[in-house]
């Protein structure tokens, strides 16, 4: 990966690069998603892609690690909420 001069651009290219790749996994799978797929949908050259990714495999272990952390983040905030609630329950009854 290389140094960029405008790093929000680069940061924004990558979020619209991952919400792409998710999109086309999730649709056509691993294996039939093409670089050039992703890189329509996220509206860049395929050779850009590259400037974030090493290959495929790497792309979608980002798009995993993503989605997972989304899921963590999720799960948190529904235990925050449910916590919250229970709170204000007790508290309620008291």
């Amino acid at each position: 990966m290389t140094t960029h001069r405008y790093p929000r651009r680069m940061e924004i290219k990558r979020h619209r690069l991952l919400e792409a790749a998710q999109e086309i996994f999730l649709e056509k799978g691993f294996h039939a998603a093409s670089m050039s797929d992703i890189a329509k949908k996220a509206e860049v050259s395929p050779p850009h892609i590259y400037n974030f990714y090493k290959n495929k495999a790497d792309l979608a272990m980002a798009v995993q690690e993503r989605m997972n952390q989304e899921i963590f983040d999720t799960l948190k905030n529904s235990m925050f909420e449910e916590r919250r609630l229970i709170k204000i329950s007790v508290w309620t009854i008291s």
